[in-house]
């Protein structure tokens, strides 16, 4: 057929079959089936059509050249696209022939139709080329599900090759986006096989990205994943409700990564010690071991205990002690190692009279031991119960911990090996070949050890402020000099490195290595014990003071020893370029001669807040009452005698009549202290802001001790509650200075009571130590437990916490209040500071205190006090208890560093006449509960009267009458002309003979 277009029409005319060249028809049919190609889904049948025409008359070359173009632009298609349009075509004649030719080598092509099932097997990767298009081209387009699906079948066929483990590792690096349950089951599915086969491929938690923490967790408990970060493992142990679930988890971890996680959660420290215990348990029950403990008197054994690979046997499993304690030696004697607290010294010295004969080589002395692996260790004493069987195991315990901490420690067992006894020597040796030995921590083991000991004082009672900028100026460049009250000293030589000036010379020794060689060089032991207290004080950049050697390790030495080990620390005013010197306030003069030779000279002062409140000097020396009546008998200052602890400000013209002729520069304030019966003292305190601004030098810092923004949220201050008591005794409350101790305190023993709701044993911290005595019988008299007084201040305290009283009481002065903090480790106490020395802090401050204080209406002082022995309100008073806050603040910081849960209750009576001071103090208030009637406070004061004698009885000074007319008629009847005073009339005499001694109301 032809067509001609003319005249806007298509005129058409068929032409003869016959006169048409076979030539050109095979040209047209082959441009038909080019034309129609493109689209062959649409024209397959008649593709297939020509296709068997032209195969009659064309070779297989000439019909392959039709399809090159469709051929070549298909194998460039990718995979999707392949399988897309394969279905199309794979039953075209001429295809089939094609594809089963591709079927025969690994390409795109061949993968689909393996994919789809038309291949039974994919051919092997033989040349670069096909490598190349499986790494390129077929493992890129497809998703980690369906990769998944093809690595499962090719992994059936092939087993684990090489083609199979690229590919997997493929996978592992494109990683899992897994967003629902049922996904991490087919991952999880999928991974059972591929872990079998290519085990040593690892799979890490970074190979998924799932959608919930819990996902990652089930991957790991399937050994999905090789190992969890620390992050994620936290926060899953965090999610757990329960402890037994947490330990069980983090002991389902690698081993070595068990007991970090256990450091992190000190929840679960009951679990880690049994961990720890399970581990080491096997090993210590291979040695052979005796650990025994007596209670003894050093002659007579009330008890005795021990623990061997057999049991724990005391004196309660002998009808007779004799023949427990002829058991115990003979053990002792039987070649065991033999474990003791100080059995050196002590328990084996007591039974050597028993037949106890052991060799040296035999004993682990867990006191010796400490001392050496722990040589500032301030108390070695543990935390014993004073039950030969309790202390036996505490002791045993310790022993497990100190061979822990040697073989844990490659440099401990180093530096201690030749030290310890040959037995000890063996166990290690028998031992310490164990691998789990490796997964233990040392520093786990340390932190142990001081649970066996009572508690070492922090030395660390410093705000992190003023650490931080003490340590900011002693880094600054010249020489400096540390002005600090000697009382915050022991801390900062355990903070700073610096060089201390005083007269008493305690932080003026420093041990010496050389030294130390040369005095003990015989003594091995007690030689490696001071040298490794030395390197660790050098370790630290601090001196190696011998004050600070435990009291323990002091007494191993005689006092020649002692001196000889020691350098004499001289300081050296003429050259302090080499480190700070510290001087406490009171020898601040010292720098007036050596300040001038520096033109660069800083001063730093440290807790000036707490030196105005702390610091004196004693003028002259004691005097007794007849010296300063005698010489001071006209001065009008004896009519400020009253009260129990009278406080006098004297002038200087005073003194001299005294004898006291030499002054510091710059005094603030002088008076006169009667200190007990008939004695006397002279105080002085100094100006010091004047003091610091005559120097001659640079610069003055100043640096606070107390931070004042800690809040004590376990203080308060104690009041009466008026409203739920019958009586609260107001008209016969007197002032803690007053004569009357009796009414004084019966008062403060019920605001003591009325602090109620705390089963906390408690500290009673009095000013007047010769009152502790009295007071303890009081006590015991109205229900207390008062622990004996007798035992050391350490053992008061244990006996206080393990009494079953719920009423325990413990009476101490003031200065016994830091050994008491000290000492404490069982728990918290309740600590009631009965009063605050305001007479003397008023003679301290004078000059410092505002004269004139406007109070608001809840600071008003109450009108109706009128005891006759109350201080006179000649200043304020309000103002001078607000003085005492860094006082306060220093000693809460004190308690609450040794036990957060400790409370501070500060009773001074005067304190309730101020309502709302304790925000001024930054502390809380409780009121109490006092007297239901009046007969119920006469039956107290009963009791107390037998304990307290009466006003007159408890006056300081033998009372000769005579005297104190003549005092009198010197003050009150010179003429005021002056010169000689008048006599008393003769009527007067009887009157003034009845009112002077003031033993009844006339």
């Amino acid at each position: 057929m032809t067509a001609h277009y003319r005249a806007s029409s298509w005129r058409t005319s068929v032409i003869p079959s016959e006169i048409i060249q076979k030539a050109e028809s095979i040209l047209f049919g082959k441009a038909i089936i080019v034309k129609l190609l493109p689209n062959l889904y649409e024209y397959k049948g008649t593709i297939e059509w020509l296709t068997s025409l032209l195969q009659t008359e064309l070779k297989e070359a000439e019909i392959n050249s039709i399809y090159i173009d469709v051929i070549n632009n298909f194998e460039q298609k990718t995979i999707p696209e392949i399988n897309k349009e394969i279905k199309n075509i794979k039953d075209i004649s001429f295809f089939k022939i094609y594809l089963e030719e591709k079927k025969k080598t690994l390409n795109k092509i061949s993968f689909v139709l393996w994919a789809m099932g038309e291949v039974e097997k994919l051919p092997n990767p033989s040349k670069q080329e096909e490598v190349d298009i499986w790494r390129f081209e077929v493992l890129p387009s497809l998703d980690w599900k369906t990769l998944q699906q093809v690595l499962t079948k090719l992994l059936s066929e092939q087993g684990p090759s090489k083609q199979v483990e690229e590919s997997y590792k493929y996978l592992i690096s494109q990683g899992w986006e897994i967003n629902s349950k049922e996904e991490l089951q087919a991952v999880n599915l999928f991974l059972e096989a591929f872990k079998t086969a290519f085990p040593s491929i690892p799979l890490e938690e970074t190979n998924y990205r799932c959608n919930a923490n819990q996902f990652y967790i089930e991957l790991y408990n399937s050994g999905s994943i090789k190992e969890l970060s620390e992050a994620r493992t936290k926060q899953y142990i965090e999610e757990l409700k329960t402890n037994d679930e947490k330990a069980g988890f983090i002991e389902k971890l690698p081993s070595d990564k068990i007991l970090s996680y256990y450091f992190s959660f000190p929840s679960l420290s009951n679990y880690q010690e049994k961990y720890i215990a399970g581990i080491l348990e096997s090993e210590f029950s291979k040695i052979d071991f005796l650990c025994f403990d007596l209670e003894s008197d050093g002659e007579k054994i009330n008890e005795f205990a021990w623990k061997s690979r057999l049991g724990v046997k005391s004196e309660s499993d002998f009808k007779k002690l004799e023949d427990g304690i002829a058991e115990l030696v003979n053990l002792i004697n039987s070649g065991s190692l033999i474990i003791g607290q100080n059995i050196k010294e002590f328990d084996l010295s007591v039974l050597s009279n028993h037949g106890a004969s052991p060799s040296s080589d035999f004993i682990w002395d867990t006191l010796d031991v400490e001392m050496l692996l722990n040589p500032e260790r301030f108390s070695y004493g543990l935390k014993t119960q004073h039950s030969a069987v309790s202390d036996t195991e505490l002791t045993y315990r310790l022993f497990k911990n100190q061979l822990s901490r040697i073989i844990v420690s490659q440099s401990n067992l180093d530096a201690v090996k030749e030290l310890l006894p040959s037995k000890a020597i063996e166990v290690i040796n028998q031992i310490s070949s164990n691998s789990n030995w490796a997964l233990l921590d040392y520093e786990y083991f340390v932190k142990q050890s001081n649970e066996f000991f009572r508690p070492n004082p922090t030395n660390q009672n410093i705000s992190e402020q003023t650490f931080n900028q003490l340590t900011e100026k002693l880094n600054e460049e010249g020489n400096k000099v540390v002005i600090a009250p000697e009382f915050l000293w022991n801390t900062l030589s355990h903070q700073f490195d610096l060089t201390f000036y005083s007269d008493n010379k305690s932080l003026g020794f420093c041990l010496n290595k050389e030294k130390i060689e040369a005095t003990l060089g015989d003594d091995k032991l007690l030689k490696a014990i001071l040298f490794r207290f030395v390197d660790s004080c050098i370790s630290k950049g601090l001196q190696p003071y011998f004050q600070h050697l435990p009291i323990a390790i002091r007494l191993k030495l005689n006092s020649e020893q002692s001196t000889l080990i020691c350098d004499n620390i001289d300081v050296d005013f003429g050259n302090i370029n080499h480190k700070p010197i510290c001087i406490k306030p009171t020898d601040i003069e010292i720098l007036k001669q050596h300040g001038k030779q520096f033109s660069d000279l800083k001063v730093i002062v440290v807790g000036n807040e707490l030196y105005n409140l702390t610091s004196k000097l004693q003028l002259g020396q004691d005097f007794d009452f007849a010296t300063i009546f005698d010489r001071l008998k006209n001065e009008p200052i004896w009519l400020q005698m009253s009260g129990g602890k009278s406080f006098i400000s004297l002038e200087q013209s005073h003194c001299r009549q005294l004898g006291i002729t030499e002054f510091p520069e710059f005094v603030q304030n002088i008076w006169l202290e009667k200190i007990g019966k008939g004695k006397f003292k002279v105080w002085c305190n100094l100006n010091f802001e004047a003091c610091i601004n005559d120097l001659p030098i640079n610069e003055a810092h100043y640096i606070d001790w107390v931070d004042e923004t800690f809040t004590k949220t376990n203080s308060f201050i104690i009041r009466p509650d008026a409203r739920k008591s019958g009586y609260i005794a107001e008209q016969k409350r007197v002032n803690p200075e007053s004569l009357y101790r009796k009414i004084y305190w019966v008062y403060q023993f019920k605001l003591f009571e009325g602090i109620g709701n705390t089963n906390n044993p408690k500290v009673l911290i009095v000013n007047d130590e010769l009152e502790t005595e009295k007071l303890s019988a009081y006590a015991r008299r109205k229900g207390y437990f008062i622990p004996d007084t007798k035992a050391s201040l350490a053992r008061q305290v244990e006996l206080l916490h393990t009494h079953r009283s719920p009423n325990k009481l413990l009476i101490a002065s003031f200065l016994t209040l830091d050994k008491i903090i000290s000492s404490n480790y069982t728990g918290p106490l309740d600590f009631i500071w009965d009063s605050f020395l305001l007479q003397e802090k008023l003679q301290m401050l004078k000059g410092k205190i505002p004269v004139e204080f406007e109070t608001n209406e809840e600071q008003k002082e109450d009108d109706y006090q009128a005891d006759i022995n109350a201080v006179q309100k000649d200043y304020d008073l309000f103002s001078l208890i607000k003085l005492h806050k860094p006082l306060i603040d220093y000693y809460y910081k004190m308690l609450y560093d040794n036990n957060p849960d400790s409370q501070l209750f500060l009773c001074d009576t005067r304190l309730t006449d101020y309502y709302g001071i304790e925000k001024s103090l930054n502390l809380n208030a409780k009121s109490v509960q006092m007297w239901f009637k009046e007969a119920d406070y006469d039956t107290d004061k009963e009791i107390a009267a037998e304990f307290f004698l009466s006003a007159h009885e408890n006056a300081d000074t033998d009372f000769d009458i005579d005297e104190a007319k003549e005092i009198l008629r010197q003050i009150f009847l010179i003429p005021e002309e002056g010169g000689v005073p008048y006599p008393w009339h003769d009527y007067q005499h009887p009157c003034l003979n009845e009112i002077l001694p003031a033993k009844r109301i006339c």
